[in-house]
């Protein structure tokens, strides 16, 4: 997998040097010939770089498109396209911007103090649907647990999270964004392969442990265990119903034991 450490501002606004990603990528292969799969961030680059079919040499790349529609996950390999993802999951004044006819004028003046233009609704995609084996999560979707349940429902065999921790800054954000992270491995039984730009790269296995990891605002390359595996857990088949069954005889027991006395006579 590989880490860049790229300004997102810059990104957004096209001053991206794409060859960072080939740079990386061709360092770590060349460390690493006995990689089978290439991982780079969320929004990495705006197409896929000329001469990176021939970089990867028949293994399969997943990266995120830096797209003014949609928040895109491709799956390619040996110069096609083989399927994609849109994010489903959008985020609040990042992504989307609600009330957008009566505040239109308050996002305009940030908009317009931030450098950005005027910001459009990113698309949400229809469906959340594996890339063949590969679930794949973009950003703040790995905080939601009925993505990657659904994902593994759809057969996905490796969760795998691309994201963009840039914005979070100095901030616990990004401390905190990994953290929820892990615990979809956990309900899934699944490996988790988590592809950062300037936040933390990392291996996760089905108990939550990170079994290699880049540190987050370190530009490198990772290579990342992992497994593909089959079969649902019990979370994955019955989601939080088993907790919500629980809290409700809890409650009702409750209930019963505080009953004022006499309260049969009543």
């Amino acid at each position: 997998m590989v880490q860049g450490n790229i300004n997102p501002l810059k990104k957004y606004q096209g001053e991206l040097d794409e060859r960072v990603y080939l740079r990386l990528t061709e360092a770590g292969l060349k460390a690493h010939p006995e990689a089978d799969l290439v991982v780079w961030p969320e929004t990495a680059v705006w197409r896929i770089p000329e001469g990176t079919e021939t970089l990867l040499q028949g293994r399969p790349l997943l990266t995120g498109l830096n797209l003014f529609g949609p928040n895109r996950a491709v799956l390619y390999r040996e110069g096609g396209v083989l399927g994609h993802y849109d994010k489903t999951r959008l985020v609040p004044f990042g992504e989307r911007f609600p009330f957008r006819e009566a505040l239109g004028g308050v996002y305009a003046f940030f908009f317009r103090a931030m450098g950005l233009g005027d910001l459009q609704d990113r698309v949400p995609g229809e469906k959340v649907a594996p890339l063949g084996p590969y679930g794949v999560m973009i950003c703040y979707e790995s905080v939601f647990p009925s993505v990657a349940q659904s994902l593994a429902r759809e057969g996905a065999e490796v969760l795998v999270l691309l994201t963009n921790d840039a914005w979070f800054g100095p901030s616990f954000g990004g401390l905190q964004h990994f953290a929820l992270g892990r615990l979809r491995a956990v309900e899934t039984g699944r490996w988790l392969l988590r592809a950062g730009n300037d936040g933390i790269t990392a291996s996760i296995d089905p108990f939550g442990r990170v079994v290699a990891e880049i540190p987050a605002h370190q530009e490198g390359f990772l290579l990342a265990p992992y497994a593909l595996r089959t079969g649902l857990t019990p979370y994955t088949r019955l989601g939080d119903f088993p907790v919500g069954l629980a809290l409700t005889l809890f409650l009702l027991g409750l209930i019963l034991r505080v009953r004022p006395p006499g309260w049969r006579n009543r």
